[in-house]
């Protein structure tokens, strides 16, 4: 035995377990959301709104992480609420939202129109790439039950951020419908 070699003692599952089972959670929620229509999204759109969903996740992590100290100032129930909703839900609904329009306008802008049923699916898989980024950051923050992390957030997470965006996709999908011009449904 090598003394000069240091002694790792490993503590947990290691990262990798953990972002795997993070990504086939994501895969069998894409394939699930997939199934479930009549006529699935095209995969362009899938692809797009995932990559967005978690791309402005990751930018959204860097604006809030400030906002992390803020927990602090929690006193009582009401200062919860407030600082919960203002700083973290309204902010991470405002990215999914803004993932799926962007996909849906490049949709359009390529020439391919999108169909409600798109527009409706494309807030469901930017839910997914939001769901996906946050999961993999709390399986790296909670280092000792990163698998488990992992997979119960890789299907609940998941789901309850897609129920979330069911909300803003029909809004999407009324917008897409009336050709784009009613702001206001």
């Amino acid at each position: 035995m090598n003394d000069s070699a240091p002694i790792r003692l490993v503590h947990g599952i290691q990262p990798l377990p953990s972002m795997i089972a993070v990504l086939v959670c994501a895969a069998l929620m894409v394939a699930l959301y997939q199934a479930l229509f009549p006529r699935p999204a095209r995969w362009p759109l899938v692809a797009l709104a995932l990559v967005l969903g978690g791309g402005l996740t990751f930018f959204l992590t860097l604006l809030l992480t400030p906002t992390g100290q803020r927990l602090g100032e929690i006193h009582d129930l009401w200062s919860a609420l407030r600082i919960v909703v203002l700083t973290v839900g309204l902010p991470e609904e405002a990215v999914k939202g803004l993932a799926a329009l962007i996909a849906l306008l490049a949709l359009r802008l390529a020439g391919r129109a999108p169909t409600p049923a798109e527009a409706f699916q494309a807030a469901l898989f930017a839910a997914l790439g939001f769901a996906l980024v946050e999961n993999a950051l709390y399986a790296k923050a909670f280092a000792e039950v990163s698998l488990l992390i992992a997979l119960g957030r890789g299907f609940i997470a998941s789901f309850i951020h897609s129920l979330m965006m069911m909300i803003q996709g029909t809004f999407l999908a009324r917008l897409v419908a009336s050709g784009w011009r009613r702001w206001d449904l």
